[in-house]
């Protein structure tokens, strides 16, 4: 599951900028703080006929060479703006600095939408690029189409190479929330790809489609797809399966990442012919207990003040139960409004002037409708444990020490339960030192993930395939 951090997503940026004289010509990378959230940021600054140029990459909101205009520079102070939508602000105003070891940095306050923040930047070094090994690939990819009621969900079936086996093992392969594409990539990091690969080279077919609305899959649900249309996508892989020539039809299995550990526990749970599952990092808890739990140990691990922390936790818990009653709307909006009209306040009057009071409603009027929708109004009211106890095929859940999105401390035991009512065979294992990507992380904050190495922690691939083929 994606981290649900509600930040502004169309941005105009005044960020501090280089003087020419003091070389901010290349690579900057930093990251902006604000509301006990941080984004990684990467800025490019360039000369071009004779005027400075740049972009900047926020990769944690998929915005990538956002091009930079008004860059300015005077005496040690660094100025720049991102022009994404009318009326829409964020202000970066920094200095030029020497660190202690002689390296140039910047650092100053960010502010968009009366959010103040913080943010910094250090200059980079050219990385030269490593060439990349070539897997080697005893299996065969096609394009298939599959069709899930109305809609056509597009994706790859991976067959092995094997002649001496005429029907192949399989795993369907499920994603996590948000829209994603068959190879579920999260910033770079193909982590259906990697595990479709692994399979399929120790001889077990993977099929793994985009997600509605992505890529070749169709969508006519719209913004009214919820957990349990997704779980009916999965259903219709079954059965393509089931008349496929090359494919066991005795041995289909489901592998669910996150949300996709939820929809394969509900599939699993209501077909017979499901042969096994794996939840990589599947929740065991309601939905709404769930989103606290994953937004205390996000702003812990971010570094935030128990304060903070509290604080934050208030909103969520205001926000849950305006969607579970939708009711207190309202009260939410205005609460939201004062807020951030409370931070507006602090500023100097000239940028006051920049936030007025029909600007500020509308941003939170966003926000509020991202929370409104029919997935969130399902999702925090589904509890996966009603699902996993009806499981009668055997089980292996994965959990990641680190993962701050499904943390093991409130999922384990209850899945652990869940499991032991099922009556059915069933594996736990929790990888040290692994993230909700299961990478090797530092923290298990999301803001890692698109710094970490892009592959999982080792043993990780042999642990899911082993168990597979003992099935």
């Amino acid at each position: 599951m994606k981290a649900k951090i509600f930040f502004i997503l169309s941005l105009i940026l005044i960020i501090p900028n280089l003087l020419l004289s003091q070389s901010i010509i290349g690579k900057w990378k930093g990251e902006i703080n604000v509301l006990n959230q941080k984004l990684n940021i990467v800025v490019n600054f360039k000369t071009e006929n004779d005027s400075l140029k740049g972009t900047i990459d926020i990769p944690q909101q998929m915005a990538f060479g956002l091009e930079l205009t008004n860059i300015k520079t005077d005496k040690e102070s660094v100025n720049f703006e991102l022009v994404a939508g009318p009326g829409n602000i964020a202000f970066f105003e920094g200095e030029y600095l020497i660190d202690d070891s002689g390296n140039p940095k910047i650092e100053g306050k960010f502010l968009q939408m009366g959010i103040v923040g913080t943010f910094n930047l250090a200059l980079t070094k050219e990385e030269v690029k490593k060439e990349e090994t070539q897997s080697v690939q005893n299996f065969n990819d096609l394009d298939v189409k599959i069709l899930s009621g109305v809609d056509t969900l597009g994706g790859t079936l991976s067959i092995p190479n094997d002649n001496t086996k005429k029907k192949f093992k399989c795993v369907i392969l499920i994603t996590g929330s948000g829209p994603q594409d068959r190879d579920e990539d999260v910033f770079g990091f193909k982590i259906f790809k990697e595990i479709a690969t692994h399979l399929a080279n120790s001889g077990i077919a993977v099929l793994r489609c985009d997600d509605r609305g992505v890529g070749q899959s169709t969508n006519s649900l719209g913004d009214k797809v919820t957990t349990y249309d997704y779980a009916h996508d999965v259903e219709a892989c079954i059965k393509f399966l089931k008349n496929h020539p090359s494919i066991d039809t005795k041995k289909i299995g489901l592998l669910g990442h996150s949300e996709g550990g939820i929809i394969a526990s509900i599939v699993a749970s209501r077909n017979k012919d499901v042969a096994f599952a794996v939840l990589m990092a599947g929740t065991s808890i309601r939905g709404d207990s769930l989103l606290i739990s994953q937004l205390y140990e996000i702003t812990k691990a971010s570094g935030a003040s128990e304060e903070d922390i509290q604080e934050a936790l208030r909103w969520q818990k205001n926000t849950l139960n305006a969607i579970r009653t939708d009711s207190g709307w309202d009260e939410l909006r205005e609460e939201m409004f004062l807020m951030s009209k409370k931070q507006i306040d602090t500023l100097p009057e000239a940028q006051k002037k920049l936030f007025p009071d029909s600007l500020i409603y509308q941003r939170v009027d966003l926000l509020i409708s991202q929370s409104r929708n029919e997935w969130m109004r399902k999702f925090i009211q589904l509890d996966p444990s009603e699902y996993i106890v009806k499981i009668k095929c055997p089980v292996l859940a994965l959990f990641g020490k680190l993962d701050t999105q499904v943390p093991p401390s409130t999922n384990e035991i209850p899945m652990r339960k869940a499991l032991e009512k099922a009556k059915t065979k069933y594996e736990i294992k929790i990888f040290d030192k692994a993230n909700h990507l299961f990478q090797e992380a530092n923290t298990g904050s999301p803001n890692e993930y698109f710094m970490l190495e892009k592959k999982f922690v080792p043993g990780f691939l042999d642990y899911i395939t082993n168990w597979i083929l003992k099935i």
